[in-house]
């Protein structure tokens, strides 16, 4: 990131592994105060399940959608709760990352963020449709991105 980039704020989302039953995919989150990543298990299906229960939403002032690759004692996982917050459509984005790192003969180290990014509910329509995208397309090659709101 050079100087002039101003830092991103809001989730990211992009696939990194894969064998014939995991699917790896590194989760970076930030509000402008906080902020974490992790490489995360989750599978192509999971993928594609958060992208449709996020298109379009909000559908209604009392709409949430929650979702979680984990959580897991021994892996990486990440979780995200939608929620709409007023009756204006004003969505607020809770997010949860938890890295993982586990030792042969040692204590696990688990480092743990969790915090709140204001959204923008067409960023959120964006957000699902390259979630469905990385869902089907090769490791690495597409970014989603949910860029936070004023």
């Amino acid at each position: 990131m050079s100087a002039d980039t101003p830092p991103f704020h809001g989730v990211s989302i992009v696939s990194v592994w894969e064998d014939e039953s995991l699917f790896e995919v590194l989760v970076r989150a930030s509000n402008g105060e906080f902020s974490g990543e992790a490489g995360c298990y989750t599978t192509r299906e999971h993928m594609r399940q958060l992208a449709a229960s996020v298109d379009r939403f909000p559908a209604s002032v009392d709409a949430q959608v929650s979702f979680s690759s984990g959580p897991s004692a021994d892996f990486s996982y990440f979780s995200l709760h939608f929620s709409c917050i007023d009756g204006a459509g004003h969505v607020v984005l809770r997010v949860k990352i938890a890295e993982i790192i586990r030792w042969s003969n040692g204590r696990p180290t688990n480092n743990v963020v969790e915090f709140d990014v204001p959204v923008e509910p067409a960023a959120i329509d964006r957000f699902a449709s390259a979630l469905a995208t990385i869902s089907d397309a090769p490791i690495g090659t597409v970014t989603a991105e949910l860029n936070a709101g004023p």
